[in-house]
């Protein structure tokens, strides 16, 4: 977790589930919420993530801010913080379906704050770790359902819950115990879940597994750890290495005829894929440029693409805790949103890339 503060305005997007929504305030701004037809980056963190939590968002935010009409907001969920052990994805994307809504002044909703932007202003998500599963889940998943579509999507450390566990277990007989255990609990708890009693694990337990904190559900634990992969996968074992490639189809592949991201004015249906190369939760024999082609290649079967600046962010970890790094997901984002959005003044391009230079001339270990 991140000890940075920062500064911004809450927006209300769903009172009656107390969900808000942190803007970031560009330095010196005064009129900074005021902006007529705003561009958004709705930013989604990861298991037991908040606000300011993640430590690269402030310094991407600060250059979000130096394109016209942009924004970075961070989203909280019901599943924010402590709360991530008993919720889903599916009411992860409804929750954000209403930001969506609420940022396009759509929002039915009376008890809602007054949205700042407009029906014109363009809506990009970016997920962190399991927001990817949030972002991708928001793309394909239930296609029939009706969902505010989006002009841009971008998935940052995309891994596998079920193949970080895996290691950790192989790593550590403790960890494997209580995940033996918690796999026993659950798998006893389906017939009760299924009545609509919604069973918990012990938090002594769930604690060695090395999960952030809170009340961890069974339904919840069982969806992670996807006991029945690589062949019937659960809904958040999304970018395990394993899948097959018509499992791939069914996700990555369908995000195209969903109909929820715009076509954008160069690179048609397109997502951005960044993934860490040091990333601590991923094992050290999945080939992490392999697994991104095999992703590119199911975009492109269902009539999507990779975006160009997708790929391994070099001496990355997994929230990219490193200087050097964080300035290459910036420069890879802003990449992107030029690309699918337009109005990025090559100016930024051109002194990130100073900045880039510079970071490795002073250490080239980085």
């Amino acid at each position: 977790m991140s000890n940075t503060t920062a500064d911004g305005r809450l927006h209300r997007y769903w009172p009656e589930r107390n969900l808000t929504l942190f803007e970031y305030q560009p330095s010196g701004d005064a009129t900074w919420y005021n902006l007529a037809g705003a561009n958004t980056l709705i930013f989604i963190s990861g298991l037991g993530g908040s606000f300011v939590s993640v430590p690269y968002v402030p310094l991407l935010a600060s250059y979000i801010h130096q394109v016209p009409n942009w924004s970075l907001m961070e989203i909280q969920l019901s599943s924010s913080g402590v709360g991530w052990g008993t919720a889903d994805l599916c009411q992860d994307v409804e929750e954000i379906g209403k930001a969506v809504e609420y940022l396009r002044g759509s929002t039915a909703n009376s008890n809602a704050d007054t949205a700042v932007t407009s029906r014109t202003g363009k809506i990009v998500l970016m997920g962190l770790s399991t927001g990817c599963q949030d972002v991708l889940h928001y793309l394909y998943h239930n296609p029939e359902q009706k969902r505010p579509p989006v002009d841009g999507a971008i998935l940052q450390a995309a891994v596998s819950d079920r193949e970080g566990l895996v290691m950790m277990c192989e790593r550590d007989e403790h960890v494997q115990r209580a995940f033996e255990e918690c796999l026993r609990i659950s798998l006893e708890s389906q017939t009760e879940d299924s009545k609509g009693k919604i069973s918990t694990l012990p938090p002594e337990t769930t604690s060695l597994v090395g999960w952030p904190r809170g009340l961890v559900s069974c339904k919840r634990f069982l969806s992670l750890v996807s006991p029945s992969s690589p062949e019937r996968p659960s809904d958040d074992d999304l970018f395990s290495s394993d899948l097959s490639d018509e499992t791939l189809s069914k996700t990555f592949g369908a995000v195209a005829k969903s109909g929820r991201l715009t076509p954008s004015r160069l690179c048609g249906i397109s997502i951005l894929v960044t993934l860490s190369a040091e990333d601590e939760y991923t094992p050290p024999t999945v080939n992490k440029g392999a697994l991104i082609k095999r992703w590119a290649a199911a975009l492109e079967n269902g009539h999507a693409t990779m975006a160009p600046p997708s790929g391994v962010i070099a001496k990355a970890s997994h929230a990219i805790k490193e200087h050097a790094a964080q300035f290459d997901l910036v420069y890879r984002v802003l990449r992107y949103l030029e690309l699918s959005i337009g109005g990025v003044k090559e100016e930024t391009f051109l002194k990130l890339e100073e900045k880039l230079e510079l970071l490795d001339s002073q250490n080239p270990s980085i």
